[in-house]
């Protein structure tokens, strides 16, 4: 080990319940860890701890989730305490609010401050341009996306500042070989599918941006034979339920689309299913959805909503579609689910490389030890990262 990387690096967020922010953060972490920084999580906590536990990394518990503006001050200040206790030399925000905290903390003092930009904001409004700003203030800012990359242009990040690195996924998790029959069979069994169902399946949260409507107008004009999963939830939205709710009945769908809710086993809901769709109708940053369905060899369907079709080869690994549209949708899915078995199977081992390739966990985490080195050790900057010469 280093004098260099003895070095404390602390990553802030929210919380660390669920979703694909708080991966990154996970990973990026015990990365960290694992090259011999002393490595930090700051958060409110969550189910997602005991992975740092285990693997030698320290959570530290703050309610940094909270969005009361007027306690913003005191935080900061409280932050600050922190960094100085732990030494940490970088602070890595996954958030807005927590890069309001670090920016705060961090002002006046020898600490790197940076930022991962994980979403894409509503500018509409003087308030949230600024309050939106922060994410392009760092001494280094990650784009998971061209679009992102644009997107923190927009916000009045520097370009010199910006640092490219795409979404990754455990490779391990996501290898259809590792998927056991008996996986498959339990859940099919838990969801009342009889086996030989041709099955299409829209993971992800609920919401009124990620297509579920678009999916049900879509579902009408398609085969009837085939049952179409929703797996995810509503997270307290009654108003998204009511909505879809009201469509499935006025278009006579509810034979085919099946509600799962929560899936704990999401490699055996891919490997279950014949199709990944997300046609989503906003933005989306990256996608890791669907990432994770071409790693287990599935195809995909995305719309052309934000950076998440980056991550597809149009007609080699899944298809892109325009967002919105509900016909093109319906005989989108029609092409895939008419597919001869060679021509699946070509499509399942280019998804498969591809995502080997460009959108692995390793690479990830790897691309942000460059970024630290840069900022903690005057390393060069890696030439891969400066643009997206792979997405070129």
């Amino acid at each position: 080990m280093t004098i260099a990387n003895s070095k404390g690096i602390m990553q802030i967020l929210p919380a660390l319940e669920t979703g694909g922010t708080e991966r990154v953060a996970i990973s990026v972490a015990i990365k960290a860890k694992q090259a011999g920084y002393r490595s930090f999580v700051l958060s409110n906590g969550g189910a997602m701890v005991r992975e740092l536990t285990r693997a030698g990394v320290e959570h530290i518990t703050m309610p940094v989730h909270k969005k009361n503006i007027f306690t913003v001050n005191a935080r900061a200040k409280k932050l600050k305490q922190l960094l100085a206790q732990h030494d940490i030399s970088l602070i890595h925000a996954h958030s807005r609010l927590p890069a309001w905290l670090a920016y705060k903390a961090t002002k006046n003092t020898d600490i790197a401050f940076i930022n991962t930009c994980h979403g894409y904001f509503n500018l509409k409004n003087s308030f949230k341009i600024k309050y939106s700003r922060i994410v392009g203030m760092g001494a280094r800012v990650i784009a998971v996306s061209k679009f992102i990359n644009q997107h923190l242009r927009e916000l009045g990040a520097d370009p010199a500042n910006i640092r490219n690195i795409p979404l990754g996924v455990q490779i391990e998790n996501y290898n259809a070989e590792n998927v056991s029959q008996y996986r498959m069979v339990k859940l099919l069994e838990e969801w009342d599918i009889p086996e030989e169902t041709p099955i299409v399946m829209l993971p992800g949260r609920i919401s009124r941006t990620k297509g579920h409507d678009v999916l049900i107008k879509a579902i009408k004009l398609g085969r009837k034979d085939i049952r179409y999963l929703i797996v995810g939830n509503y997270q307290n939205r009654p108003r998204v339920k009511k909505m879809l709710d009201e469509l499935i009945q006025k278009y006579d769908v509810g034979g085919q689309v099946q509600f799962t809710g929560l899936c704990r086993d999401m490699p055996a809901a891919y490997r279950i299913c014949d199709l990944v769709v997300v046609p989503s109708t906003w933005p989306e940053p990256g996608g890791t959805v669907a990432i994770e369905a071409q790693a287990i060899g599935k195809p995909v369907i995305v719309s052309d909503a934000g950076g998440m079709a980056e991550s597809v080869l149009d007609g080699k690994t899944g298809f892109i579609v325009e967002a919105g549209n509900h016909e093109q949708l319906a005989e989108t899915i029609d092409k895939v689910m008419n597919l001869s078995s060679t021509e699946r199977e070509a499509m399942s081992a280019t998804a498969m490389k591809h995502t080997r390739t460009e959108f692995t966990n390793d690479l990830m985490c790897s691309r942000y030890m460059d970024v630290y080195r840069e900022l903690l050790e005057g390393a060069s900057p890696n030439p891969d990262i400066i643009g997206f010469p792979h997405l070129a």
